[in-house]
């Protein structure tokens, strides 16, 4: 009790905060979301797909988790293809 006190007053809690990383690609003019970590990759496991949908990231959220978006890291030869260089 006297920990969560002291936590409150220096201003952190002991809660972690639930989030997940994601990454938006242009698939054919369609923005489609897939898992950029471990917990995004379970929930799309457990939604049955392997991208995150609109209503599985709603769902996500009422969860309590923050998503992030990231930016998919790519070299130029991912760009151009590997033989043009």
């Amino acid at each position: 009790m006297n920990q969560q006190i002291t936590a409150d007053v220096l201003g952190f809690t002991s809660e972690k905060t639930l989030s997940i990383k994601v990454y938006v690609k242009n698939n054919y003019g369609t923005k489609t979301v897939y898992p950029k970590c471990s917990k995004a990759t379970l929930f799309a496991r457990m939604a049955g797909t392997k991208t995150l949908t609109a209503d599985t990231l709603g769902l996500i959220t009422k969860l309590g988790y923050d998503i992030s978006i990231v930016s998919e890291e790519l070299s130029i030869s991912d760009l151009i293809g590997p033989n043009a260089l």
